[in-house]
């Protein structure tokens, strides 16, 4: 891997780890350190995902003219926001806070993908980098849960929130230190009219709409109710203890971190929408795993609910390797900033609305209907993309519409 992208990834990392301290203490640290009641937390959470959805959707078209200088914006308004957010008190501050934190999430995003995609020559290689981010972004959320744990727990109350949200504020530096230091590649010289469309011009384009139809829909089935529905699932109807979950968790971490860099080697050669279509089929096994566990209980309750963790974690690996490589080679090379700007507006979108319905339907449904409806959703995903993603998912320049 270029020394480059290595660099972009460790600095990532760190960042990821900041952005872990604070992601699992938020809605504490909102309704009950700062007295703002589960209307502030709702409105914190609600708004991060409308506005990363905004932040992304609109900025396509600038990153697609200088993705390095967005990325660079994007990243020092994303360290004011959580230096900002050390310091609320009224929901005022708050509503500001989250609007500032939501665009520039979602620019950064965007950006940052498209800076990766700089290596798109090289489809192993550009592959190897998707999924590297990914497995940099689990590993260090994760650590960053345990880090900001430890510092609200040893630290004085409110002090102890304020200060992690500093943390997070600061780990933006040296990933806005690494962006600034390189040189990136613009596809659009600067006064060209070429590139200054909207984000949704590439849906144009029949290939990229049937990606993002596949993302939205194993988001909404899969991403979508691993932090959601399936806690509630395994604490509430399945009656497992809270530490199963804390096991749940740290084994699907474990899982990324140890099948990234095998699946790497092993798939190497294999196309990237090939591994796309095993995604769905990886997560139908998984479903299977937590209805076959509310037909059981004790220890092979617990196994099995283990067990979806390794299997999804296994499609997790597969989706970061492939999803984003099809989409930067479905498209020119000038249109990668755009493209990337609608995936993540769409995963923002999924990951607000699969929750939300994934909740809902578990409300009212027994575990095994709830997952049989999964199982639905996975399987139409498996037959579009076996039938319009069967090619290497290369695009000409500068780029045809047809799949």
């Amino acid at each position: 891997m270029p020394a480059k992208m290595r660099f972009l990834l460790s600095a990532f990392l760190v960042s990821s780890i900041g952005t872990g301290m604070v992601y699992p203490f938020s809605a504490v640290y909102i309704s009950e350190k700062l007295g703002l009641r589960s209307v502030g937390a709702s409105m914190f959470f609600v708004g991060i995902a409308l506005f990363t959805f905004v932040g992304a959707g609109l900025s396509g078209r600038f990153v697609d003219r200088n993705a390095r200088l967005v990325c660079l914006v994007g990243l020092a308004v994303q360290t004011v926001g959580y230096l900002a957010m050390a310091t609320l008190s009224t929901l005022t501050t708050l509503s500001i806070t989250t609007l500032v934190i939501g665009l520039s999430a979602g620019v950064f995003q965007t950006a940052f993908l498209t800076i990766l995609a700089e290596v798109r020559d090289n489809k192993a290689l550009l592959a190897k980098v998707y999924s590297y981010r990914y497995g940099a972004m689990n590993c260090g959320m994760s650590a960053g849960a345990v880090l900001g744990g430890i510092l609200v727990t040893f630290l004085d109350d409110q002090p102890g929130y304020r200060l992690i949200y500093v943390c997070n504020a600061v780990s933006f530096v040296p990933l806005l230190v690494v962006v600034a230091m390189q040189r990136t590649h613009s596809p659009i010289r600067a006064g060209s009219k070429a590139g200054v469309g909207r984000s949704t011009d590439v849906l144009r384009k029949s290939r990229v709409v049937v990606l993002i139809s596949v993302q939205a829909m194993l988001v909404l089935a899969g991403y979508g109710q691993l932090n959601s529905t399936v806690p509630l699932q395994v604490v509430r109807d399945l009656d497992l203890q809270d530490i199963v979950l804390s096991v749940f968790f740290a084994v699907n971490t474990i899982t990324i971190v140890v099948f990234l860099p095998i699946l790497s080697r092993w798939l190497i050669h294999v196309r990237p929408t090939m591994v796309l279509r095993h995604v769905p089929i990886v997560w139908i096994c998984a479903a299977a795993t937590l209805m076959l566990s509310s037909l059981t209980d004790g220890r092979t309750r617990i196994v099995l609910v283990v067990l979806f963790a390794v299997i999804f974690g296994i499609g997790e690996v597969l989706y970061s390797m492939s999803f984003q490589t099809v989409l930067t080679l479905a498209v020119s090379e000038k249109e990668v900033g755009r493209a990337n700007a609608v995936s993540s507006a769409v995963w923002a979108a999924a990951m607000g609305i699969g929750p939300a319905c994934g909740i809902a339907l578990a409300s009212v449904v027994s575990v095994p209907l709830f997952w049989g409806v999964v199982v639905v959703v996975h399987m139409v995903t498996l037959l579009i993309t076996a039938r319009f993603l069967s090619d290497d998912g290369t695009t000409p320049e500068p780029g045809g519409g047809s799949v």
